[in-house]
C-alpha cells in the first residue's frame, strides 16, 4: 500500500548479491525505444557475490507503465512445472506474475544466472523503469538493486 518511489534510485547496489536488467529487442540488442505493441526481452542476470550459494532468494522487476508481461502457453510435455514466462539459465522455485510486476524465488550461486522473459508495449509514452531488486528472504544484509532508467514507447504509425 506504500505505492511507488517518486524519485527511484538511479544508481545500482551490490550488497552480498548482483542484479543486472536490459531491454532487448529481436535481435538481442539493448533498446531504450520501442514501437506500441512490440514485445521487448527483459534479461536479468543475477548472482552471490560473497557466498557460494544463497538460498530463498526474491527478485522482484517492476514493470514500467504502458507494459505488460507476455505468458508462455506451451504445454508441459511431462506435467511438470512449467515457468509460464519462459526462462533462461536460472531456473527460479517458483515465478508470481502480477499487472506490475514480475516476482522470482530461487536460490543463487557465484555463477552469473540469466533469466529472460518477455513483455510488450500497450501505451504510446514516456516510461520511468524501476529499479529491479534482489534480496535474500532469510538475511536482509543480501541484497541487491538495478539502477532505474527510461523507455520511450513510439505510437503507431497512421496508414
Amino acid at each position: 500500500m506504500a505505492g511507488f518511489d517518486r524519485n527511484p534510485p538511479a544508481d545500482a547496489l551490490r550488497e552480498g548479491l548482483e542484479i543486472e536488467r536490459e531491454y532487448l529487442n529481436a535481435t538481442g540488442e539493448p533498446v531504450s525505444t520501442v514501437n506500441s505493441g512490440e514485445e521487448v526481452t527483459v534479461r536479468l542476470r543475477l548472482r552471490s557475490i560473497d557466498r557460494s550459494l544463497v538460498p530463498d532468494v526474491a527478485v522482484t522487476d517492476l514493470l514500467p507503465g504502458g507494459f505488460e508481461p507476455v505468458l508462455n502457453n506451451a504445454p508441459s510435455p511431462d506435467g511438470a512445472w512449467l515457468d509460464p514466462l519462459g526462462g533462461g539459465g536460472w531456473r527460479p522455485q517458483f515465478v508470481d506474475i502480477r499487472e506490475d510486476r514480475v516476482v522470482l524465488y530461487g536460490m543463487l550461486s557465484k555463477d552469473m544466472a540469466e533469466y529472460s522473459y518477455r513483455i510488450r508495449a500497450t501505451n504510446a509514452g514516456r516510461f520511468m523503469v524501476p529499479p529491479s531488486y534482489a534480496e535474500s528472504m532469510y538475511d536482509r544484509k543480501l541484497r541487491a538493486r538495478a539502477g532505474a532508467g527510461r523507455v520511450t514507447v513510439l505510437r503507431p504509425a497512421a496508414h
